[in-house]
C-alpha cells in the first residue's frame, strides 16, 4: 500500500476522533452545567 495514503488516513482518522472527542466533551459539560443550574435554583426554592 502507498504510505502517503495510510498518512492520509491516519491524519483524518485522528481529526475524526478529535472532533468526537471535542463534540463529547462539550455535551457532557453542557450537560454538568444544566444540572448545576437545576440544583442551585432548588436550593434557592428550597430556602425561600
Amino acid at each position: 500500500m502507498n504510505t502517503e495514503f495510510i498518512r492520509t488516513f491516519a491524519l483524518l482518522f485522528g481529526a475524526a476522533i478529535a472532533l468526537i472527542c471535542a463534540i463529547y466533551v462539550a455535551l457532557i459539560a453542557r450537560k454538568k452545567r444544566i444540572a448545576a443550574t437545576l440544583v442551585e435554583e432548588q436550593l434557592e426554592q428550597d430556602i425561600n
